[in-house]
């Protein structure tokens, strides 16, 4: 008798409810590949074809949700097993499924496909200006406690909103009342800019203050505001310091 089972299995973890992440779905494909034991009536192929399994992750950082579809087909050409004996494999089965997927999810949950996000801060900057907690995933808490004269730097190049007329290539993405001359209190970095981590890089996604940049050739900054049709926009972080005033 020759039989064989192939599954597919579609893996999702979504992210705050925006964020799609696939890190189970290889491994848990190549499980089901190297599992061929199994052969499979068709009353349990049935069963198991219709299956759908949600499960959360209330870890209260993070809102997950799994979803795993299991497809199962079969090819035999000799006949079937008994019900009894082929319920007890696909038991067996799933059980090695579901211990796999419980590993594999808080596997992906912890990690995060983007650098340390501290790397960002410029080296020369105080150290004392700053506070970071990473959290699960790609979370974190990033404090500038005494922003006095904060800075976050991009280019043009690096972000999806437009290049204004006579711009160069360099921009900063200020924050509300954060300067030299003026006591600033904390802000979190994450919550405030909207930080992401997308691709292998941080971006930010909100500007509160819009941006400043420089024309060419010309020494002053040209600071936009507000600009509503900037929000969602990424614009990634090349680098930032909480404080980069020097007296």
């Amino acid at each position: 008798m020759e039989s064989s089972i192939t599954a597919f299995m579609g893996v999702g973890i979504w992210i705050d409810g925006d964020k799609k992440k696939e890190c189970v779905k290889p491994i848990v494909t190549k499980l089901c590949q190297n599992i061929t034991a199994f052969d499979v009536s068709d009353k349990t192929m049935q069963r198991l074809g219709g299956y759908h399994f949600f499960r959360g992750q209330p870890d209260g950082i993070l809102g997950r949700q799994m979803c795993l579809q299991m497809m199962v087909t079969k090819n035999d050409q000799n006949g079937f097993l008994d019900d009894q004996g082929s319920e007890m494999k696909n038991l067996s089965f799933l059980i090695v499924i579901f211990c796999l997927l419980a590993k594999v999810s808080a596997e992906c949950a912890d990690s995060c496909e983007c650098p340390d996000f501290s790397s960002l801060r410029l080296s020369e900057a105080d150290a004392s200006d700053y506070q970071f907690t990473q959290l699960a995933g790609s979370a974190a808490n990033a404090t500038c406690v005494s922003p006095n004269n904060f800075v976050m730097a991009s280019q043009f190049n690096e972000t999806e909103f437009p290049l204004p007329p006579e711009a160069n290539r360099f921009f900063m993405i200020p924050a509300l009342g954060r300067n030299a001359l003026i006591p600033a209190s904390s802000f979190e970095l994450f919550s405030y800019f909207g930080v992401v981590c997308d691709n292998g890089s941080w971006y930010a996604t909100k500007y509160p203050m819009g941006i400043s940049y420089v024309k060419v050739n010309e020494d002053i900054f040209t600071n936009t505001t507000y600009v509503e049709s900037y929000d969602g926009k990424k614009t990634r972080i090349v680098w930032f310091a909480c404080n980069n005033y020097t007296p």
